[in-house]
């Protein structure tokens, strides 16, 4: 055969082989588009951190509320802390059936506070043997339903030695230790709080370490519970040894605070608390001297607020008291001078009574039924009931919770302060008050938080 034969034949099976490799590829293609398509990974879950402990984690007073602000916006934190409680009364009071219920996939347990000499025989426990078997049990219940227990040990008590220059003196050592023995035992992450916070203060020194202390209402100085900034250098320590104890939650945890929330244009405003001069006479001036806070309203606030950020509502992370059907009154102004035509009798500091008096009583006289249930002017405990819903909380002078189960039309709100009217020299102080009106408590008492 000669070359331009060849050269022929080889075209011609060149392209033959062309023909069959499309028509495998096209095949191929075919059957592709027909096959069933493997589903795409999804997306990992953000995790659910559970804060388990006394008041020293709480919110309120404790460095929960630093760990939420420095751990990543997705990430769920539901903090289950009591005020008060010890390793064996947060069991036998429900509260860690709670914590359970809640399915978290990370459980930081601290106790010891309150387990102490002098508790009582509800709180107390023995760090010998009844404080490590509750925490044992702790450790084994949150692995029983497949989540990871991370014990942390108490935070110190910031009371320096008088006789060790520098030194701080704590009771919690054995507790302390306990809770290492049984880390050690149970192979579970321990967060040595009680160290890092004592090596901290002890760095600082007693002048810097009191400025994290808290001023208590009757004037002395808190050296174990924690206001906002406090809350957060502690929690620091805390998502320090967290990154190192649990390294896959380390991309989200924070060594500074996260932006804070974008506040929604559209939030219901809350009831206005109109004060100065009688409601009925409506030529008469009157001063919105504060805000009222039904539970409808907190909770719609509270909801819109999380939701705008992209965030989930957790009820169980807020004080059991926001979430009750209390009604909130936050006064927030208390001019210097009384402005013309109004009562004279204002205060800047805390009044010495709070009063309704019910349809009936004269006025700056003793109530027949004193409302109301509390009264808090310390500033931790107002921004714990004011802070998830409000934004503008800085400037409230103090909170009175109501009883709307009490509340009578027409009632007069009576509040006794400490000043003098400077009209009357010679006069003790004789009260401010506000008229709450038929239609205000209708207002506040309405099933809906944005009736108005």
């Amino acid at each position: 055969m000669d070359r331009s034969h060849r050269d022929v034949d080889a075209s011609r099976v060149s392209a033959s082989m062309k023909t069959a490799i499309a028509l495998v590829l096209s095949a191929a293609a075919i059957m592709s588009a027909h096959a069933p398509q493997a589903p795409a990974p999804a997306a990992p879950r953000p995790p659910h951190i559970v804060l388990v402990g006394d008041s020293t984690v709480t919110e309120g007073s404790g460095w929960g509320l630093g760990f939420r602000q420095l751990v990543a916006p997705e990430v769920r934190v539901t903090n289950t802390a009591q005020n008060g409680r010890s390793s064996k009364s947060f069991r036998d009071e429900g509260h860690w059936a709670t914590a359970i219920a809640a399915r978290g996939d990370y459980y930081l347990i601290q106790f010891g506070h309150n387990d102490q000499p002098g508790k009582g025989p509800e709180r107390e426990t023995d760090p010998a043997t009844t404080f490590p078997a509750n925490i044992a049990r702790y450790v084994d219940d949150v692995r029983a339903i497949g989540a990871t227990p991370i014990l942390v040990t108490s935070l110190v008590r910031r009371t320096f030695s008088e006789t060790e220059a520098g030194k701080l003196t704590s009771t919690l050592g054995p507790w302390v230790e306990a809770v290492k023995r049984v880390g050690a035992a149970k192979q579970v992450p321990v967060i040595d709080l009680d160290a890092a916070s004592r090596a901290l203060c002890e760095r600082l020194g007693p002048a810097e370490t009191a400025r994290l202390n808290v001023k208590k209402d009757d004037g002395t100085w808190d050296t174990t519970h924690l206001d906002a900034a406090g809350s957060l250098v502690f929690a620091k320590l805390v998502v320090q040894d967290l990154r190192r104890v649990v390294p896959a939650l380390a991309p989200l945890l924070r060594d500074e605070v996260a932006v804070a929330l974008d506040e929604p244009a559209d939030l219901p405003p809350p009831f206005p608390l109109l004060a100065g001069t009688i409601r009925s006479k409506p030529e008469e001036r009157t001063l919105a001297m504060g805000r009222v806070y039904t539970r409808a309203l907190r909770l719609e606030r509270y909801a819109r607020r999380l939701t705008h950020n992209g965030r989930q509502p957790d009820l169980a992370a807020l004080p059991p008291l926001v979430t009750s059907p209390a009604i909130f009154v936050a006064w927030d102004y208390v001019p210097r001078q009384p402005p013309p035509d109004v009562l004279c009798e204002f205060a800047e500091g805390a009044p010495s009574r709070v009063v309704i008096s019910l349809p009936g009583d004269a006025p700056y006289r003793e109530s027949r039924e004193v409302q109301p249930l509390t009264v808090t002017f310390d500033r931790t405990r107002i921004r714990e009931l004011l802070a998830p819903y409000e934004p503008d909380h800085a400037g409230v002078r103090f909170v009175a919770v109501l009883d709307p189960a009490r509340l009578r039309a027409p009632s007069f709100l009576q509040w006794m302060p400490t000043a003098k009217c400077p009209d009357t020299p010679g006069t003790g102080p004789m009260g401010t008050g506000a008229l709450i009106a038929s239609d205000d408590i209708a207002r506040w008492l309405a099933p809906s938080a944005t009736a108005r």
